[in-house]
């Protein structure tokens, strides 16, 4: 008698249950094995997958259930890099039906290969032993079965509403062509039992009949057989049970942009969209100690499950995602028993509350299909996208409250999305009347992507159209650290903002080939590709590129003059003239400016016309300079500039121009620069002159590795990098650059900081010169410069080791002061004698960063950290680790068991 596993999750009206119903059955089958549930991954439709730790072996176990028919053998390859790619020790692969049959052959293989042990693959059988072992069920014997019936199959029913056996008879059977247990006391269901009601609490039309014959296919062929009855079964729960129309699902896959990736013909948002970071811009008296930055999934995770009203608002720049959000809200609504319509205020006329219905209701009958009447929903099952809000009514200010007004008298539950301008007028009706209406949302505004996310995207791009393949898990992580470095590099320090449309062109690009590498591009090139693209998607004639490049080089030159970042209207007008007549071109004024606003390389707000990202306005400034560079009047510029290249204005400019001129004036400039800097002092040996450095230790601080998850430290690390990236732009937010340190121009009247800024964005610029142009200049040239850029990077050094000997006691003063007067870090610090130890400790630490972080080749001590770095983000076998500890002294802790995958463990044989 063959067997089978069913499982029956609630219908539409409890959906949101089914997760739990799954779990449920998860954490019987583990239990038996000694392993407890720590994560619930992913549980969609009939499908889950969890993370589970061991409770005494230090195990990690990932689980995948595919409870429908036939799973693929894709499906298994897709396990198993699973396995691999989130660390886990084991995987089980528990399915409830028969596998097919190229599914069931590559199973066999891999039970049969070595490499494959830490795979298990369950079926039904297994299934139900391991909930006999956990008593859920009992065994059901031979005795119990009807006699004289020639019986065909065995289904388990783990359902939402109890556990039964169902033994399906053959075509033959003489009496009946199914009977019913309960799998806990054995006793067979009557036919008055098997018509009560499934689900009392919250549908009293479906009974557990039509749940169970519902969920079998082989019982539905039966009832036709022996009772004629011709219709598909169907439950009609309280919620209807409509979908999405294939138009409209056309339209939520749609990213928005025509991404080429190698791996797959279509890239649907699905595939690319990472929940972004949000920040709370309103907070009332009950959200007092709650975190100022969330993950719009953990946001989502607690609005849509409480039985609270939803009142959301999303405010985002432009190009920062808020289409894909709208889509991806709708979506996650859906699957979350929510009946989400989407409406976009452009198409919206008229705010009176008829006119509003009308159009929700216009919009819900295109984006599903099987539609209950709108009329029979229920007020709290909907729940509105509005997008485009701040263009309601062209933005009139009373017309837009009303609106609001309006929309929250008719729906509970309403998500706004509209641009930055709106929290600006949160702020303004701030105490008026029509605040009322918006303290009824919260408010976040999306934010750019951080470390973390950056990672989470450059990842998910390198695993699209890969689900077949076995990718090992080392390569997947440098490839993805290499592309995450470049990123990283091009969004510097806001040159762009670091939104998925941006980092996505830029994999787009280095997946095609199209980049080239890192370290003889560094800026240039992708920006350059950026404006490119962004002026080729806005023109329907690609030969009028070099126009607008023109008129863009044309209008940062006046900014530039002006020392301005906008226009108003007037001027730019002005400007628009004197283009035409210049080039004796006969352009339109509202068609050039709406061309570049449609490239995003401008932007109008109010009667201003601003330029849209700061890399930009750098690079059609350096276009201006590289035009003109036999200008006596530039060249003094272009000199001036390097000489206060510690302006980040400067520095961006100076870089791009030796993008786009190999002129040797620039280069000149840069060097002699560069040997006025630090001029007094001596290159630093790291011999004699640290010694007063090296008396502040009795001994080399020796390097511990920890044996940790590798998964776990990147991670943790991409944190506290978005952690120190938020606090430095909230102090450069509150913070003013001094205008007379930018007006300096004596080298030694700058601070210690601005000195040492001016010394890396040199060697920064040199260095970029010498690999971009490397096979184009003479020997003495290469020579020159990189001799130059070295001899800077060791005078920087000794400056920065003589600051600190020389105050080394003023420094070890103020640190005690702060251990001393910090109850946190004095409990840490016992005595004075080890506070003298630790500030001591930090002053030489503070050196030997310094030290590493300037010089290429290092001596053992350096090389040690970078040992260390290596064995923290890559999984190396643990005998490698030994040996490379041993070399360079690292002590390996004890901690080591952590990451250990002992090979003297246990197989468990399922």
């Amino acid at each position: 008698m063959r067997s089978e596993v069913k499982i029956i999750l609630y219908p539409e009206i409890r959906k949101s249950k089914n997760g739990s119903i799954f779990e449920g059955l998860m954490r019987d089958i583990l239990s038996t094995q000694g392993y407890t549930i720590q994560q619930n991954v992913n549980f969609t439709g009939l499908e889950i997958d969890l993370l589970a730790n061991h409770t005494v072996r230090k195990e990690k176990l990932l689980v995948e259930c595919k409870a429908k028919q036939k799973p693929k053998s894709t499906e298994i390859k897709n396990f198993h890099f699973n396995v691999f790619h989130k660390e886990a020790d084991f995987g089980y692969f528990i399915h409830t039906e028969e596998l097919d049959h190229q599914a069931a052959g590559l199973v066999a293989e891999m039970q049969g290969d070595e490499k494959y042990k830490k795979l298990s693959f369950i079926g039904s059988d297994r299934i139900i032993e391991f909930l006999i072992n956990a008593e859920k069920v009992q065994h059901i014997g031979d005795s119990l079965l009807p006699k004289h019936e020639n019986l065909y199959k065995k289904i388990l029913a783990y359902t939402y509403f109890g556990i039964y056996y169902v033994i399906i008879t053959s075509p033959d059977a003489v009496n009946k062509y199914y009977y019913i247990y309960d799998a806990k006391s054995l006793k067979e269901l009557k036919d008055s039992e098997v018509e009560e009601i499934a689900d009392k609490k919250n549908d009293r039309r479906l009974t557990r009949k039509k749940a169970i014959v519902h969920a079998i296919v082989e019982l539905q062929d039966l009832e036709k057989k022996y009772y004629g009855v011709g219709q598909q079964l169907t439950i009609s729960p309280g919620t209807p049970n409509i979908e999405i129309s294939k138009e409209f699902e056309k339209y939520l896959d749609n990213p928005g942009a025509n991404f080429a990736h190698p791996k797959v013909k279509e890239i649907k948002l699905d595939d690319i969209y990472i929940s972004p970071d949000l920040k709370r811009i309103t907070e009332k008296e009950e959200d007092v100690g709650e975190a100022k930055y969330k993950n719009l999934s953990s946001l989502l995770d607690s609005k849509l499950k409480s039985n609270n009203n939803v009142r959301l608002l999303f405010t985002g720049e432009d190009s920062s995602g808020k289409t894909a959000l709208s889509k991806h809200l709708f979506k996650r609504c859906y699957y979350d028993n929510r009946i989400p319509i989407y409406v976009n205020c452009k198409d919206i006329k008229n705010v009176r509350s008829d006119y509003i219905t009308r159009s929700v209701k216009e919009a819900y009958s295109k984006q599903y299909d099987n539609i209950q009447d709108y009329s029979t929903l229920s007020k709290e099952s909907i729940l509105l996208i509005i997008d485009d809000f701040h263009k309601t009514s062209k933005s009139r200010d009373d017309l837009q409250n009303q609106f609001l007004k309006n929309l929250v008298a008719s729906y509970s539950n309403v998500i706004l999305i509209g641009n930055e301008l709106l929290k600006l007028k949160i702020w303004l009706f701030n105490g008026k009347d029509a605040s009322s209406t918006f303290d009824e949302f919260e408010v976040y505004s999306l934010q750019e992507f951080g470390h973390k996310l950056r990672y989470k995207l450059v990842e998910r791009w390198y695993t699209i159209g890969r689900e077949d393949e076995i990718i090992n898990t080392n390569d997947l992580r440098r490839k993805v650290k290499e592309a995450v470095s470049y990123i990283n590099t091009i969004v510097g320090k806001n040159y762009i903002p670091s939104n998925p449309i941006y980092l996505l062109t830029l994999l787009q690009s280095i997946e095609a080939g199209t980049s080239r590498k890192t370290e003889s591009t560094l800026h240039g090139f992708y920006y350059e590709l950026l404006i490119n693209q962004s002026l080729a998607r806005s023109l329907s004639d690609k030969n009028d590129i070099s126009l607008y490049y023109s008129f863009m080089t044309r209008l940062c030159e006046e900014l530039f003059a002006r020392d301005e970042d906008m226009l108003d209207e007037t001027e730019f007008s002005e400007l628009h003239k004197d283009f035409n007549k210049t080039l004796q071109v006969n352009t339109d004024k509202n068609e050039v400016l709406n061309t570049l606003c449609q490239a995003r390389l401008l932007s109008v707000t109010e009667n201003s016309i601003i330029v849209t990202h700061k890399f930009i306005y750098y690079f059609f400034v350096a276009k201006y300079l590289t035009n003109n560079i036999t200008n006596q009047a530039i060249r003094n510029k272009i000199d001036e500039m390097c000489k206060k290249i510690y302006v980040e204005e400067y520095a961006s400019i100076v870089m791009f121009l030796t993008h786009l001129s190999k002129d040797k004036y620039i280069v000149d400039c840069l060097l002699n620069n560069a040997k006025s800097i630090f001029e007094k002092e001596v290159v630093a040996r790291i011999e004699g002159d640290v010694d007063r450095i090296n008396t502040l230790i009795n001994e080399l601080p020796k390097e511990i590795i920890k044996l940790v998850d590798a998964k776990e430290v990147i991670e943790q690390e991409l944190e506290e990098k978005d952690e120190v990236e938020r606090l430095e732009k909230e102090v450069d937010e509150t913070s003013e650059i001094s205008a007379d340190l930018q007006e300096s121009d004596d080298i030694d009247s700058l601070d210690i900081f601005a000195k040492i800024t001016l010394a890396f964005k040199t060697i920064e610029i040199l260095g970029q010169i010498s690999k971009k142009y490397w096979g184009e200049m003479s020997g003495e040239q290469k020579y020159t410069i990189i001799s130059e850029t070295y001899f800077l990077g060791l005078r920087t050094l000794s400056y920065y080791i003589n600051f600190l000997s020389d105050n080394a006691k003023s420094i070890a003063d103020h640190v005690k002061k702060i251990i001393v007067e910090s109850k946190h870090l004095k409990d840490r610090v016992p005595n004075s004698q080890n506070i003298t130890e630790v500030t001591n400790d930090l002053i030489f630490k503070l050196c030997f960063v310094a030290s590493s972080g300037i010089i290429e080749k290092v001596a053992n001590s350096v090389l040690r950290s970078m040992i260390v770095g290596y064995l923290y983000l890559f999984d190396i076998p643990i005998k490698k680790k030994q040996q490379l500890c041993q070399s360079f002294g690292i002590t390996v802790s004890k901690q080591r068991a952590i990451d250990k995958k002992s090979r003297t463990k246990k197989k468990i044989k399922i």
